[in-house]
């Protein structure tokens, strides 16, 4: 079974497992490309139509594979150069309602990252969209399951005592993408840490954009991601 890192904090550069009658050889990247999948890049789109006034944010949401493209966002930089990192974020604290004002799209999004982007391998499958759901539409977390980690991933995961950590998160409003009173586009980022048996071994920049949707109650809520472009 695959170890992606040794409690001595020295990461070999590819790592085994078996599947099936196969072995396959990966390089620790491509480990963590395995490990979050659908994590960084949300492959639910969304058709946005230009704003005409208020968008009803109770309206069914597009089919994932709809298809829209937001204006090009900019390339994204990691915050920490790669390589094994020095500190370790901490893991995010259970997700609660009271400390997040829901009228403020912004702060809900950033609320939402905070517990989106990081897993852990003593969860169950797919606990970071749980603990998002908080802050999600249920279309939002619908679409985060489908697009998170199957069976197969999750087991590799924890053979191999795989986390991720997060910081350094931000959120903001596209001012060029469409908007209307209750429905605006933000571009949120934070930087993960990734971790074999808790030694962090790797950084990697994490982008998301998500359309942020008006409840008829007035809270704002992550709803399913789309593709700037």
């Amino acid at each position: 079974m695959p170890r992606a890192a040794s409690r001595s904090g020295r990461v070999s550069t590819h790592t085994r497992w078996q599947r099936g009658s196969g072995t396959y050889q990966l390089s620790i990247p491509a480990l963590a490309l395995l490990m979050c999948a659908g994590c960084s890049s949300p492959k639910p789109q969304a058709t946005v139509p230009a704003p005409s006034g208020s968008t009803p944010a109770t309206s069914p949401s597009p089919p994932p594979g709809s298809g829209v493209r937001l204006p090009n966002a900019s390339p994204i930089t990691p915050t920490a150069p790669a390589g094994t990192p020095s500190t370790v974020p901490p893991a995010p604290t259970p997700p609660t309602a009271a400390t997040t004002d829901f009228r403020d799209p912004v702060a809900v999004t950033r609320a939402w990252m905070t517990q989106w982007c990081a897993s852990d391998y003593r969860q169950p499958r797919n606990n970071n969209v749980e603990r998002a759901t908080v802050f999600s539409t249920a279309a939002g977390k619908t679409a985060d399951l489908h697009a998170g980690d199957d069976e197969s991933a999750h087991r590799a995961m924890i053979e191999q005592k795989l986390s991720t950590r997060c910081d350094r998160i931000t959120a903001e409003i596209i001012p060029e993408a469409p908007r209307s009173d209750d429905q605006v586009y933000i571009r949120t980022t934070a930087t993960r840490t990734l971790l074999s048996d808790d030694v962090a071994f790797q950084t990697e920049p994490v982008l998301t954009t998500r359309s942020v949707l008006r409840q008829p109650d007035g809270r704002w809520l992550v709803d399913i991601g789309v593709e700037a472009g």
